[in-house]
């Protein structure tokens, strides 16, 4: 059965993956580490200062403190800080496979090096603006509460699910935006946040990227549930 693949515009604002995990070191020996692997091969967005970190059988490294690392691929940007590491668009989303491939890339290389104990938590979320929409006008959705004064201009509905061993919460929200001209138009957002918390025992690393690939499959499945038929074709869906 054919499965959507891209929509045009995709609306997107966020597109985030984010991974939980205890390091094999404290992070700032790790930093250090996790520098000299990917300055040569992902753009370096961080400064570093200098101070001497010496580790068993391994050359002296240069690196400062508790602040995170920034690197770039493209349009990908990626973020190691203390027990986590995010992966997030800077400008337009470049589809999943561009997307997909880089934290693979990641994934990879830190398997690579034996640099992860555990894998705690990984997540995905995709949130997109809808302008000049309604939550009724893009989503199987009808809600309002009417009173004397009419319908109300925004509101929230969240709800949470549980699928096997997924979190999932789906935030659908009516809001208001500026313009530059300083006026407002109706914007409709819809949010989908997909997580899997790892048991202690797993391997979590060899698992990680399959299980990242997974959760962007629900949160696909739970998009094409949510949406209304009519809105979607709007959208110039393509399936493969």
């Amino acid at each position: 059965m054919p499965t959507l693949h891209k929509i045009d515009p995709h609306n997107l604002r966020d597109t985030i993956v984010e991974v939980r995990y205890e390091g094999i070191y404290d992070f700032s020996v790790l930093k250090g580490i996790l520098y000299n692997i990917f300055k040569d091969e992902l753009t370096s967005l961080t400064t570093l200062s200098s101070i001497k970190i010496q580790l068993p059988g391994q050359g002296e490294m240069k690196l400062n403190g508790f602040e995170g690392l920034d690197f770039r691929k493209g349009d990908v940007k990626i973020t190691f800080t203390e027990e986590r590491i995010h992966f997030t668009i800077l400008e337009a989303y470049p589809g999943w496979g561009t997307f997909g491939a880089v934290i693979r890339h990641v994934v990879d290389r830190l398997a690579e090096h034996e640099l992860v104990r555990h894998i705690k938590l990984v997540g995905l979320r995709y949130i997109s603006d809808h302008r000049d929409r309604r939550i009724t006008d893009i989503a199987k959705v009808n809600w309002s509460l009417e009173t004397r004064y009419g319908p109300a201009t925004q509101g929230t509905l969240r709800q949470q699910y549980v699928l096997a061993s997924d979190n999932v919460t789906v935030t659908l929200a009516d809001t208001m935006s500026a313009s530059q001209r300083s006026t407002f138009s109706q914007v409709a957002v819809m949010d989908i946040d997909v997580t899997h918390q790892f048991e202690p025992i797993q391997p979590g690393i060899a698992l990680l990227f399959e299980t990242i690939e997974r959760l962007h499959e629900v949160q696909k499945m739970f998009f094409e549930d949510i949406i209304s038929q009519e809105y979607l074709s709007s959208l110039n869906p393509q399936y493969k």
